[in-house]
């Protein structure tokens, strides 16, 4: 029986290999070659990285009916300029005859640390069949360099003398410098060394650091802490040179720039007042917000523009950009905002407010300030509770049958004057029906105590037996509810 063999290898970059062909039966194997374990998943061998390589075998078997079933064995081996298994991996194949079906097997291969681009190793595959004809295909191999770039991206100044946000002559300043990937594919751990080259400036903590894994797009960021001398100027740029040394051996070099300021000026938050209506900020409102601001610096801020903002949510702030106009030292200046408080607030929630101030030289001060939702200045509370006979015998008593007003006193026990407050009745007794279960006290002030009057009816059906009847009355204010149970007998 003559047989053709025909191979294909195909490495995980796609490139195939040839193939030899030819006679009446066929016998096709297919071989892949992949990449597997490579640190940073771009699909190559990179320097520093390992290889795992993978066969895979699929026969597609025609053969006559006469014929043996084939058999015989597949070998890998990998040679090359690099480290490689001195032993070809060498596994037994059984060919079923006129059966399609998939044989895989794997081969892995540890490699040497890696430190030449374009160092080559071949893949070779060699199949031996029962009849002593030998079939093999080589791949080669390329480590090419990874396309991971990190640059530096931007910086913040964390922790500065004066705590403006800026570096000025005479501070000693912690800064965080942000690198981002702008490759394609992830950078592993790296060794930062940063250099000033800036005279007169010095680093106060160590210049090493540590960069994890970025992936493509992501930003890192490491800390360093600087003392500026006062004779640096105002205009100077402090050059940072950081080499970034990934773990297998690529190297980056950034220079980032951080500007000097000059300022004597210090302006902080001073205080803060809310305008609209009673001056109690609660869910559901809009509140009028003047904000304070004083220079506590020994020179004038010119042209301080603010912004507020808030992190939750909850807060919608109207036009948050303002103008306070030049601040002297000693002085206070104002300006008003406007925010929208959710209805969904939660009574007494502490909200944070933040002020971003910047004054005309580029100075920028950052400070907050915390306002608490006042609904929880607010107590309602059931006093009392009475009911007077609508229909019935007239003796007082709650019996079968018979109808009733429930008159309710309820009083606002805190400090803050409780709006549009409503009490809802409610009952689990099938045999009580709830005619006017809703009733308005308008609003109640701090310490006041208001009647329900006749504005609640009860029916006791005629099926109720003797026994007790349970009422809950839901008393609310915005986001406050207060639950009061009224226990009533059925005679």
């Amino acid at each position: 029986m003559k047989k053709t063999l025909r191979l294909g290898v195909v490495l995980a970059v796609g490139l195939p290999l040839l193939a030899c062909m030819g006679g009446e039966d066929t016998i096709d194997f297919d071989f892949q070659v992949e990449g597997c374990g490579t640190h940073n998943e771009d699909g190559l061998v990179s320097p520093g990285e390992h290889l795992c390589v993978m066969v895979f075998l699929t026969p597609d078997i025609s053969t006559s009916d006469e014929s043996p079933t084939p058999t015989g064995e597949v070998a890998i081996a990998v040679t090359g300029e690099l480290v490689v298994p001195a032993d070809p991996y060498v596994t037994e194949l059984t060919l079923t005859n006129d059966t399609t079906h998939e044989f895989s097997t794997q081969v892995e291969t540890t490699w040497a640390e890696i430190t030449a681009e374009g160092s080559t190793a071949v893949v070779e595959v060699v199949v031996v069949v029962d009849d002593g004809e030998t079939y093999g295909e080589t791949q080669s191999i390329t480590i090419t360099p990874t396309t991971a770039q990190l640059v530096a991206d931007s910086w913040l100044a964390t922790h500065d003398t004066n705590d403006d946000g800026t570096i000025n002559p005479g501070e000693d300043i912690t800064v965080d410098l942000f690198i981002r990937n702008a490759g394609p594919t992830a950078s592993l751990d790296a060794d930062v060394t940063a250099t000033v080259l800036t005279d007169g400036v010095e680093f106060t903590s160590s210049p090493e650091r540590q960069l994890t894994r970025l992936d493509p797009g992501e930003v890192g960021s490491i800390s360093l802490s600087l003392e500026v001398s006062p004779d640096v100027t105002e205009g100077t740029q402090i050059s940072i040179e950081l080499w970034m040394l990934e773990e297998h051996g690529h190297v980056w070099q950034e220079v980032i720039q951080l500007p000097v300021v000059a300022t004597t000026a210090q302006l902080v938050y001073a205080s803060h007042e809310l305008t609209h209506d009673d001056g109690i900020p609660r869910a559901g409102d809009w509140e009028d917000l003047t904000v304070r601001v004083e220079n506590i610096g020994a020179s004038t801020a010119p042209s301080v523009s603010a912004v507020l903002s808030a992190t939750d949510s909850r807060v919608t702030i109207g036009s948050n950009e303002r103008s306070l106009g030049t601040i002297e030292p000693g002085e206070e200046a104002s300006t008003s905002f406007g925010f929208d408080l959710a209805k969904d607030t939660p009574a007494g929630t502490d909200l944070a407010f933040f002020l971003t101030l910047e004054d005309d030289l580029g100075n920028i001060y950052t400070d907050s300030f915390t306002i608490t939702e006042g609904s929880g200045g607010i107590g309602l509370s059931l006093t009392s509770s009475a009911v007077s006979q609508i229909s019935g015998d007239g003796d007082g008593h709650i019996e079968a049958g018979e109808s009733f007003y429930l008159e309710l006193d309820v009083r606002n026990t805190g400090a803050v004057d409780a709006r549009d407050v409503r009490v809802t009745l409610d009952t689990l007794d099938t045999h009580v029906d709830l005619a006017d279960d809703d009733h308005s006290f308008g609003d109640i002030g701090a310490g006041e105590t208001v009647s329900s009057g006749d504005g609640l009816r009860f029916t006791v059906l005629a099926s109720h037996a003797p026994g007790s009847l349970t009422l809950q009355a839901t008393l609310k204010s915005g986001v406050v509810e207060t639950v009061e149970i009224i226990d009533l007998e059925v005679r």
